[in-house]
């Protein structure tokens, strides 16, 4: 696959400044974070894409650059999330591509990264089985998120 395609019902585009707004007014919001180029969110999308429009949910992304994953205030909100975070080269902490952040009510509760363990998205597609598990822990996170707002 050579792109996704994020021109559906179900992703609604968001600037950096945005998902802050978003956050600074107590909102209830899933952000994904990727880039088109980036493998993994290629195989990434399509399953979440699937996900949301199952449960009629509204997805939240931002085409995140490297600029954007050094932002010092997102980091230093996802720092709070244990072992979600990576260095760069230069040893900075900077966020993996792809991301999901579940904010509840203004606060970063979890944050999903990548697809699922032992899938390499540079030498393949997802699996039958790590599809099915990729589903699963996207329903299991969303129903933890939204499970409080009921």
């Amino acid at each position: 696959m050579s792109g996704y395609d994020l021109e559906t019902a179900v992703f609604h585009e968001l600037t950096l400044q945005q998902l802050y707004e978003a956050i600074d007014a107590k909102k209830t919001v899933i952000v994904l974070l990727s880039h088109i180029t980036c493998p993994w969110c290629q195989a990434l999308v399509p399953v979440v894409d699937e996900v949301a429009r199952g449960r009629e949910l509204g997805i939240y992304y931002i085409d995140a650059d490297r600029e954007f994953l050094n932002d010092e205030r997102l980091l230093k909100m996802c720092q709070e999330i244990e072992n979600k975070t990576a260095v760069d080269e230069e040893g900075n902490p900077c966020l993996y591509l792809p991301s999901i952040l579940y904010i509840r009510q203004g606060m970063l509760i979890d944050i999903h990264v990548g697809t699922v363990s032992g899938h390499d998205a540079s030498a393949m597609g997802l699996s039958e089985k790590q599809r099915a598990r990729l589903v699963y822990n996207l329903e299991k996170e969303i129903d933890a998120l939204l499970g409080a707002e009921k």
